[in-house]
């Protein structure tokens, strides 16, 4: 295991976080996360992903009508093929402005290598 400093995991490269997670899928005892999203540095909601179901998300079974807070919480994750975690939302913005969508860490390309369309539509 990489050594993180104060025992919480701050990489936004996902690979790294797994072997802090048991084989049930629970972060191990004494490790915490705040990842951020390395586009606008919002903390990425990892362990308490939402679920969203057309103008609603629901965090943790609860609804959330009103998606005019998005500065209080957590964004919503998405990682990449190459590894690399941002928010849903800075993801699609930029890939919407991106002549061929890739990461924003590593450029990687995010089209698929046979029909040459995009990993998240916009």
């Amino acid at each position: 295991m990489t050594t993180i400093p104060n025992n919480e995991l701050q990489d936004h490269y996902a690979p790294i976080w797994l072997p802090y997670f048991d084989k049930d899928g629970r972060l191990v005892e004494g490790v915490s996360m705040r990842v951020q999203c390395h586009i606008c540095w919002k903390v990425l909601a990892i362990l308490h992903p939402a679920v969203l179901a057309g103008d609603r998300m629901e965090v943790d079974g609860e609804t959330n009508e009103d998606e005019g807070d998005e500065d209080e919480g957590e964004e919503a994750c998405v990682v990449l093929l190459c590894g690399h975690a941002f928010g849903l939302t800075c993801i699609k913005a930029w890939f919407a402005k991106a002549p061929e969508p890739n990461c924003p860490s590593c450029r990687k390309s995010m089209m698929h290598a046979l029909c040459r369309h995009p990993i998240i539509d916009e």
